[in-house]
């Protein structure tokens, strides 16, 4: 991500991914440049729940480690 400044206040924001360009928002005026970043950034897996199931087994052996 590579945020400039284009003047006062006003930004660029990129968002590249192996050296390409994915994303360009123009004009992002600094009040917004908070929202504007984490929604670029934010891909929302954390709101995912995982569980992983643990055999009696796998506890006793993480337990003994």
């Amino acid at each position: 991500m590579k945020p400039s400044c284009k003047r006062a206040d006003v930004y660029v924001v990129e968002l590249h991914q192996n050296g390409e360009l994915v994303v360009r928002r123009d004009e992002v005026y600094f009040n917004d440049l908070g929202a504007v970043l984490a929604d670029l950034i934010d891909d929302g897996t954390w709101r995912q729940i995982v569980i992983d199931v643990v055999d009696g087994k796998t506890a006793k052996m993480r337990k003994a480690a």
